[in-house]
């Protein structure tokens, strides 16, 4: 298999298996500036509790409210970086993320993701692009299966699944003048129960994850004053991952690439002569 192909599915299946990866330094800063920030001006509480599902369900009607949002996913040194679109079946992400200095930026819109970027030329006859259709029977759209569906969790509202959590509370472990954290511990069993209640939008995990997990998950959930998440800071099997969400509401550009810049990408086969 020639390397460019390989590139693209290591980055992609990266995305999938872990829906924290690749990507630069700015989203790591923007994450440690706003810890550092938050950790100077919080006041340390040990409550009181509330109930997660009622927290969520609220924090849930304001993120549909607003609609669009910028986000960052950082995990083991690697960022995703996201500008997303959360409104049902209109709901459109546009993703970017960079690994070993090659650059991929993948869009979800109408059900449909489009790849393009640095790589995608050379399996495509020169197109910027490639459309891999979800239900498509050929060889390339079968291996990003994954990766649309770790990108239509990606369009879904990141704190849904949390409110369909029942009996579990959420508490309170700092505030400050504008914001609010919540510590969340679901158990596997309330893990596992989660996933198999919600087809996506599960916050930084994905389903195939959370059915081998063998120990529990941890939530650090910050509210702005308008209910709105601003960090997530999940622990799964030891290894923890943060979610940054910034520009609530404003315009987003998340369309899909012309006709004219997509081409079908191919396979090589085995045998094809590997290049570096």
């Amino acid at each position: 298999m020639k390397r460019p192909t390989v590139v693209v599915l290591t980055l992609s299946g990266a995305l999938a298996l872990g829906a924290c990866a690749s990507g630069g330094s700015s989203g790591r800063t923007a994450s440690s500036a706003g810890a550092s920030a938050g950790a100077s001006a919080a006041v340390t509480v040990k409550g009181p509790t509330v109930d997660l599902a009622s927290l969520m369900a609220t924090s849930s009607a304001a993120v549909r409210a607003k609609k669009t949002v910028h986000m960052v996913m950082s995990s083991g040194g690697s960022d995703l970086v996201e500008d997303v679109r959360y409104d049902g079946s209109s709901s459109a992400v546009r993703m970017t993320m960079n690994e070993s200095g090659h650059a991929l930026t993948l869009v979800y819109i109408d059900k449909v993701l489009y790849m393009g970027g640095d790589l995608i030329a050379s399996m495509a006859g020169g197109r910027k692009w490639v459309k891999i259709d979800p239900n498509g029977t050929d060889a390339f759209s079968q291996s990003m299966k994954s990766t649309v569906d770790a990108m239509a969790s990606s369009a879904a509202n990141p704190v849904e699944a949390l409110a369909t959590v029942t009996g579990v509370t959420a508490t309170q472990v700092s505030k400050t003048a504008t914001t609010t954290t919540y510590h969340v511990a679901l158990s596997v069993d309330q893990l596992k129960a989660m996933v198999k209640s919600q087809a996506s939008g599960i916050p930084g995990l994905s389903a195939q994850t959370a059915s081998t997990a063998t120990s529990g998950l941890t939530y650090d959930i910050t509210l702005d004053r308008d209910n709105l998440p601003t960090t997530m800071r999940l622990t799964l099997g030891g290894q923890p991952a943060t979610m940054t969400f910034t520009k609530w509401g404003e315009p987003v550009d998340i369309s899909a690439p012309a006709a004219s810049e997509i081409g079908r990408a191919v396979l090589p086969t085995a045998s094809a002569s590997p290049t570096s």
